[in-house]
């Protein structure tokens, strides 16, 4: 998927995945999300992904069956 802004200057964007514990399986019972399990008894500790992303072009990435995205883009002078 290609993801376009808004406004001109892209400044950055980031991505955060869901996922299952298993790729591909959507069944299982565990998940993470930036990377780091979901247990609900410990810190979620989950990064975000930096995206490449060109100044005209917005962002591009691939979301995989039975996952879903996040994207964080940052745009403007700011």
């Amino acid at each position: 998927m290609t993801i376009v802004p808004p406004g001109p200057r892209l400044r950055g964007a980031e991505v955060m995945t869901l996922t299952g514990r298993e790729p591909g399986d959507a069944t299982g019972a565990g998940a993470t999300l930036g990377g780091a399990a979901i247990t609900g008894d410990a810190p979620w500790d989950g990064t975000w992904d930096v995206l490449p992303a060109g100044p005209g072009d917005g962002v591009s990435l691939t979301v995989r069956a039975t996952t879903a995205a996040i994207a964080r883009i940052r745009s403007g002078s700011r």
